[in-house]
């Protein structure tokens, strides 16, 4: 293995919080990046002209995490940049809607609880998040 695979599995993986079932929270959880607009400068928008953040945050499922660890042990010549990108894509993600007070307040670095939940409307599990740094900053 690579030695900046090593560098960064115990930078960044050694201490993700690995969800692998509903309503089990894991706390002081990073956004490690809150975003309202593409690369490109566009704003994030749905087909409903309906305006959304992504907060990216520092947390996987443990499905996630058995495919990263899968790919570690099949794939013996996985540079440093693949590695990183397999583990970006299993980041949660979640959606925060411009009608959210989360939309105005949360930004990257905030730490908070992170769990799944059911989603009724969707039919399926989602991340959730509650931001503790947002709350702060509102008293």
């Amino acid at each position: 293995m690579h030695k900046n695979i090593e560098e960064y599995i115990e930078k960044n993986l050694a201490n993700i919080a690995i969800l692998e079932e509903e309503n089990v929270s894991y706390e002081g959880v990073k956004i490690l990046e809150f975003k309202k607009n593409h690369e490109s400068g566009d704003v994030f928008k749905h087909q409903n002209d309906r305006l959304y953040a992504i907060a990216i945050l520092h947390a996987i499922t443990k499905s996630s995490a058995q495919k990263i660890s899968r790919e570690l042990k099949k794939n013996k010549n996985l540079n440093y940049t693949n590695f990183k990108e397999l583990v970006e894509k299993q980041f949660l993600k979640c959606y925060v809607s411009e009608d959210s007070e989360a939309y105005d307040t949360w930004k990257k670095g905030d730490e908070g609880l992170v769990f799944l939940q059911y989603d009724d409307n969707k039919n399926t599990v989602v991340p959730a998040f509650s931001n503790s740094s947002a709350e702060k900053r509102k008293k």
